[in-house]
């Protein structure tokens, strides 16, 4: 399986999870430090898909608005959503041929009001462009095996995985993809999990190789449970953490590692386990069957506003799940939790999630942590508002 396949597989599998929950409403007790606020709701035109792992929210502090930006796969755009009134105000369409083209969009950052990075992850290539969809600068991602490499990264944009600028530096998270089967130790040891491009002299280094090798060789965990998730942090420090580790890994932003935190979730009882050993990671269904029914983390978020982290977490299911039961379309109720850690990273509390909202999707607005929720109507995109208790 390729490394493309393999990113677009996990998102998929991440969608699919959703699709297969049940809903309720049993909404957070505001005895919380976190607590449940209310709902917002975007109607959607029928252009627009109401699930996404690819959204942004940004303030114009010339106006103080937020927006919402959604990056539309279909018609290869990105579309904004005003968090006010909840209409759709900017429609941003790409070329994928041409001169002016650059390429399958796959992942961004709004620069600014004026400028947007945009990331075209299969040809390896970063652009700055206009929000008239034109490209106004290219950055090559790939550079000579110099660093004598593995696997180059490849550079992926998201929600949970933060661009992080500093002055002239962007820091982008790269993911190696998997081709760790026959020598686990050296691919993870080998492999980098961040790019970094000097916009003024456009020199490209990578950085950060996996800081848990051992865990990660030892043990045959699924392809979601050793994807890296990255966010830019307070001072600008790197966040990184792994579906399979209880901990998080803390780097500035030259890429040295700072510290290493532990940030477990109440209902991790006993240590992750792993796969059968003859289970292959190209194992769709056994792959997915694992991720129900064990503990996975999920992104994690800083908020800047509140300087809070919060660490999602995939409870495994009550009941486990069969592969006779995963082939007849079984449907099951899936679980999330939030870890709220303060900005050292200490945690502070865990509050379980309804049923009827996703982790896979968050963002953080002036107004809180916006969480989507499980609707069925397409026509629909609707978030729960958490706020932090006074």
């Amino acid at each position: 399986m390729s490394k493309n396949i393999f990113i677009v597989n996990v998102t998929s599998l991440l969608i699919s999870t959703l699709l297969s929950c049940t809903s309720s409403v049993n909404e957070t007790e505001k005895t919380n430090l976190l607590f449940y606020s209310h709902d917002f709701t975007i109607p959607l035109d029928a252009s627009t898909t109401p699930y996404t792992n690819y959204a942004q929210i940004y303030y114009d502090y010339s106006t103080d608005d937020g927006e919402l930006y959604i990056l539309n796969s279909n018609l290869n755009a990105i579309q904004s959503y005003n968090l006010l009134t909840g209409k759709k105000s900017k429609e941003i369409f790409f070329v994928k041929e041409g001169p002016t083209s650059v390429g399958v969009i796959q992942g961004f950052h709004i620069m600014s009001n004026r400028h947007i990075y945009v990331s075209n992850r299969d040809a390896k290539k970063l652009y700055v462009t206009s929000y008239e969809g034109l490209p106004l600068r290219k950055y090559d991602m790939e550079i000579s095996n110099k660093q004598k490499v593995m696997v180059c990264p490849i550079p992926i944009m998201g929600s949970g995985i933060d661009i992080c600028l500093s002055k002239s530096k962007v820091i982008i998270p790269g993911n190696p993809g998997l081709v760790h089967e026959r020598n686990a130790a050296a691919f993870f040891k080998q492999s980098f999990l961040s790019i970094l491009l000097d916009t003024a002299s456009t020199e490209v280094k990578y950085a950060i190789t996996y800081p848990n090798v051992s865990l990660l060789s030892r043990n045959n965990y699924p392809p979601q449970s050793i994807t890296p998730f990255c966010i830019a942090g307070e001072k600008d420090n790197l966040i990184y953490s792994f579906g399979c580790d209880d901990s998080v890994y803390v780097y500035n932003n030259s890429g040295k590692l700072i510290r290493k935190k532990y940030l477990h979730s109440n209902y991790s009882t006993d240590k992750i386990k792993s796969m059968a050993s003859n289970v292959r990671y190209t194992d769709n269904e056994e792959c997915y069957l694992y991720y129900l029914n064990n503990l996975f983390y999920g992104a994690m978020y800083y908020d800047k506003y509140r300087e809070y982290y919060y660490r999602f977490v995939k409870l495994p299911l009550k009941e486990k799940f069969t592969k006779r039961e995963l082939l007849d379309g079984k449907r099951f109720d899936q679980r999330w939790s939030v870890i709220v850690a303060d900005k050292n990273l200490n945690k502070i509390e865990e509050i379980e999630l309804s049923k009827n909202i996703w982790g896979g999707l968050a963002l953080i607005s002036k107004e809180g942590l916006m969480i989507q929720k499980w609707v069925e109507d397409e026509n629909r995109m609707v978030f729960s508002v958490f706020k932090i208790k006074k």
